[in-house]
């Protein structure tokens, strides 16, 4: 999927784009979150967890 300049990616949370200038927080499974919406996810790790893409396990892509 192509990347939007200037950024680092979407937020997974709000579905907006993460720029470059903005806080930001990086998961232990490499995606990006804007700072204020991962603090509103009590456990960012369980989180994942639970809305992860079945496709990855499939073909150990990186799909969201």
């Amino acid at each position: 999927m192509p990347k939007i300049e200037g950024t680092k990616g979407i937020c997974r949370l709000c579905f907006e784009p993460v720029w470059d200038d903005e806080n930001y927080i990086v998961s232990k499974n490499q995606f990006y979150y804007h700072e204020k919406c991962a603090d509103s996810v009590n456990d960012l790790d369980e989180w994942e967890e639970k809305h992860r893409n079945p496709r990855r396990d499939l073909d150990d892509t990186k799909a969201n």
